[in-house]
């Protein structure tokens, strides 16, 4: 999970490595007023439920539906097409997601990949965007 604060500020946590749900990101995950904005959150949502089941996330925003509002880019398909774009503020140019980032098992080894960490925070850095 990660926390953009800024532009120049995102924080990852490796939830997966945890033994048990800190009481301080679980204060923060019951707060429903604080948002927890994702794309499909039920995944990010259901994730931390299943790994900690005394903790039920609150205040969990999709954004999904946004992204649908905003339609097809002629520049490509989906979030990835949408947060390249915001990214790099314009149309066209590759993609920048490629299979490292994106497949969820390697998320679980115990060092995370240069690309893996940069594409964490750029993914939350982009949804704070959008």
């Amino acid at each position: 999970m990660q926390i953009c604060k800024d532009e120049s500020t995102c924080y990852l946590f490796r939830t997966s490595a945890w033994q048990t749900c800190y009481a301080s990101f679980q204060t923060m995950l019951q707060d429903a007023g604080i948002e927890k904005v994702a794309h499909c959150e039920g995944h990010d949502t259901g994730s931390i439920e299943k790994r900690f089941r005394h903790v039920k996330v609150k205040g969990a925003v999709d954004l999904a539906p946004r992204i649908a509002s905003l339609g097809e880019p002629s520049f490509g398909k989906g979030l990835a097409s949408w947060v390249n774009h915001a990214l790099i503020g314009g149309d066209g140019g590759p993609c920048w997601l490629d299979k490292v980032t994106v497949d969820h098992k390697l998320w679980e080894r115990a060092e995370l990949l240069d690309n893996q960490k940069a594409y964490a925070a750029t993914d939350a850095y982009a949804v704070m965007l959008l």
